[in-house]
């Protein structure tokens, strides 16, 4: 495990030693879907089985498949029918319902945040880790990316709008007592816009035993993302329409009508599909095609497990994960041109399924597992002490936190 601004060895942890008398709390944006950052909470709930969940909206059905047995309390969200398919939209309330949870009974709250999660509010007693995917896209670095989707009415209110969100944001990043980046470029981020340190880098998990690799390869690249704008998956279906190869498209997301209107005959939409359908899809695959500025990119992990290359826009996780000389092409540019040029690399090369594999392996959920249970130890060790310490000895602890000293 990487470390930012954390000179402890966790390695030598005993994971939750610790907190196995502690009362836990887990938190998460919402439960009506199932994407990278549901995954993380699904380990997280696997090391703490008797923790509360709290989240502003869940879908029964994916709660009892994959979070059977679960205490989940929701906002009040959960009452309000067009929240879940226009989440977006009612971001206030989100940033409202985080603070409304009553978690005073808890002694370690974990949130699990991209937005709004880590806004809970805790006990001064209380240890706050959150896991944090990235900081609120939307609000800092990429609103325009956002915006220019959207008319011009719009436009305009949310470019007001956010600059009250960034110090909303800012406000409740103090709130966390250990931020958590799930990888370098997350770190970066969370210290760019919150002026503090990532206490550790974890990648998150991601189950490699569950794909596999195949002698058997189809015709098709392949895209596995929500329709997001930041997404880009408009630069792959363009670059695509151009190139005129086949071109598989996973997944949902406001963008899905507007991409389909763009598309030519040779670009399939899918959809959602199941877990098994989309390991098959992964494993007889040309490539995985990624085009955005991503925080980590499990699809980009589970493509690797399954012995197949990744042609990614090679900066943020991506960088972290494609290994050019063995598992991928990475293009320098989010353009159709250094797309297509990465795609025809792609195709210029001989690959090797077990090498691609192997590269994933470091990747896996118990790996995660070890490295967040040995983290919340050192944590909940070092919160405790400086609770215990003299009050100047908080407000210099406080202010260290802050500053990033």
């Amino acid at each position: 495990m990487d470390t930012v601004g954390v000179k402890t060895d966790l390695s030598a942890s005993r994971p939750l030693a610790g907190i196995s008398n502690l009362r836990v709390a887990l938190v998460h944006e919402r439960l009506n879907i199932v994407a990278g950052s549901e995954k993380v909470l699904f380990a997280l709930h696997e090391l703490f089985p008797s923790a509360s969940i709290y989240t502003t909206i869940a879908d029964k059905n994916l709660v009892s498949q994959y979070l059977p047995g679960a205490e989940i309390h929701t906002s009040f969200l959960q009452k309000m029918p067009l929240v879940a398919k226009h989440h977006q939209k009612f971001l206030p309330l989100y940033m409202l319902a985080f603070e409304q949870f009553d978690l005073s009974q808890f002694d370690v709250v974990i949130s699990s945040s991209h937005c709004a999660a880590k806004a809970v509010i805790t006990k001064p007693q209380a240890c706050h880790i959150c896991y944090c995917h990235s900081p609120m896209r939307y609000a800092w670095d990429m609103q325009h990316d956002y915006a220019k989707f959207q008319s011009k009415l719009v436009r305009a209110i949310w470019m007001v709008f956010a600059n009250y969100v960034r110090v909303w944001d800012l406000g409740a990043s103090f709130r966390v007592d250990y931020f958590v980046a799930n990888s370098r470029y997350i770190a970066r981020r969370i210290e760019k816009f919150y002026g503090r340190p990532a206490a550790a880098i974890i990648y998150p998990p991601v189950d490699v035993d569950k794909f596999y690799p195949s002698p058997s390869i189809d015709d098709y690249y392949l895209v596995v993302c929500r329709a997001a704008p930041y997404k880009r998956v408009d630069l792959i279906v363009q670059a695509f329409n151009r190139l005129n190869r086949r071109l598989v498209v996973v997944g949902g997301g406001e963008q899905g009508r507007y991409l389909r209107r763009i598309a030519g005959p040779n670009i399939e939409f899918k959809g959602h599909v199941s877990d098994n359908e989309l390991a098959r899809y992964f494993t007889h695959c040309k490539a995985l095609v990624h085009a955005a500025e991503e925080d980590f990119g499990i699809n980009m992990v589970e493509c690797l497990a399954s012995g197949r290359p990744v042609v990614a826009y090679g900066v943020g996780g991506a960088a972290e994960i494609v290994d050019p000389d063995v598992s991928g092409v990475l293009f320098a540019e989010a353009t159709e041109d250094s797309l297509l040029n990465a795609l025809r690399e792609c195709e210029s090369r001989t690959w090797d399924p077990e090498a691609i594999r192997q590269t994933s392996l470091r990747f896996g959920a118990e790996r995660f597992k070890q490295e967040f249970a040995s983290f919340v130890d050192w944590a909940v060790d070092d919160f405790d002490r400086d609770v215990r310490g003299t009050p100047a000895g908080i407000k210099s602890v406080v202010a260290r936190r802050r500053v990033g000293s």
